[in-house]
């Protein structure tokens, strides 16, 4: 199985280093010669059974182990909408100033911009417990995750 280095970075994310094949040093050797002290090896199976859509929580809990900061979890998937709500946006801007241009009522996209853009305040995010619960949190309008 491979092997890989991981440790916590300044900011609070796990670094997962993958040694090269060709560095002529054991993974213990570069670990110590690279990494920080404290920084631990493991299989990198570990690593693959983490959801990658959440790579940015990734953390080294305080056994060291790799996990998923829930607080970060939430705040990648408050990113992920915002990206999948901007060009919903952007299209409803259009549909918005031709409606207005042509005298017709504007109150259903006016209704429809304000949903998008409160949906990374909604309070089922900060109430999810787990990745499951986190990713149910989610629109049609926002098109696919």
């Amino acid at each position: 199985m491979a092997k890989v280095i991981i440790y916590n970075q300044e900011n609070g994310i796990m670094a997962i280093s993958v040694p090269g094949k060709n560095s002529g040093l054991t993974i213990e050797e570069l670990a110590a010669k690279y990494c920080p002290e404290g920084a631990k090896i493991i299989d990198r199976a570990e690593i693959d059974a983490l959801d990658r859509n959440f790579r940015a929580a990734f953390v080294c809990n305080a056994d060291m182990n790799p996990a998923i900061d829930m607080k970060k979890a939430k705040d990648v998937w408050r990113e992920k909408i915002r990206k999948a709500r901007k060009p919903k946006l952007e299209e409803l801007d259009i549909q918005y100033m031709k409606a207005q241009e042509a005298g017709e009522n504007t109150s259903a996209i006016v209704a429809k911009k304000n949903k998008l853009r409160d949906f990374p305040a909604k309070s089922e995010i900060d109430a999810a417990s787990n990745l499951t619960e986190l990713k149910l949190v989610w629109d049609n309008d926002l098109g696919d995750k």
